[in-house]
């Protein structure tokens, strides 16, 4: 008589095993692609805070350009046939400076200048090379340099009077192309000769 050895039943124990494997391929799969999404994500934060940083930074690098201004002591409005005066300044922010040129063009249909020469600021160190009103051009020229030393701040270097001819806005503007450009209205390195001069503000007025 043949003894029977009890049936082992594997199928159970093989669904199992398939079971636990799939889980830990599914486990790990779960851990490599996850660091993966999240630096993903960073990598996208960081973007946005250098887009951030670069926008400060030229927030910055805008309010050190050095600037040049023409204003009216009537801020908002005149009359025709009005006496103005207008002042031209500038604003070297944190560099130096050993010369400048200023120069305005005009539209004699919608201004008269009333003065052949402008009026240097006498608290002013620069020498003036040259000082027109070139009523045949329509151009005001101002051009000085720093002999014995250098200049860097702001000042308020000369003014001129003028009558509008003509009513409704009228502007009165820098001839200013370009941030190195040397033969347009521009501000001198101290250290080396290139144009400082990055931005200019026009004078406008409505007159009635």
């Amino acid at each position: 008589m043949k003894t029977q050895l009890p049936q082992i039943k594997f199928i159970p124990y093989g669904i199992l095993l398939v079971a636990i494997l799939a889980f830990a391929v599914g486990f790990v799969g779960y851990k490599l692609l996850f660091p993966f999404y999240r630096g993903t994500e960073n990598s996208t934060d960081k973007i946005g805070q250098t887009s951030d940083n670069n926008k400060k930074s030229q927030e910055e690098t805008s309010k050190n350009n050095a600037v040049a201004k023409i204003s009216f002591d009537a801020t908002e409005s005149a009359k025709l046939n009005q006496n103005l005066t207008a002042k031209l300044s500038f604003d070297t922010k944190d560099k130096t400076i050993a010369g400048f040129d200023l120069i305005i063009n005009y539209d004699p249909q919608k201004w008269l200048i009333t003065d052949n020469q402008l009026k240097v600021n006498p608290k002013s160190k620069f020498e003036i090379l040259l000082n027109k009103v070139d009523t045949a051009k329509s151009q005001i020229k101002l051009s000085g340099v720093m002999t014995d030393s250098s200049f860097s701040g702001a000042i308020d270097i000369a003014s001129f009077n003028l009558q509008p001819i003509a009513t409704g806005e009228l502007n009165l503007d820098f001839y200013f192309v370009k941030k190195g450009n040397e033969s347009d209205t521009n501000l001198s390195s101290a250290e080396n000769g290139d144009d400082l001069l990055a931005k200019i503000i026009n004078a406008k007025i409505l007159v009635e």
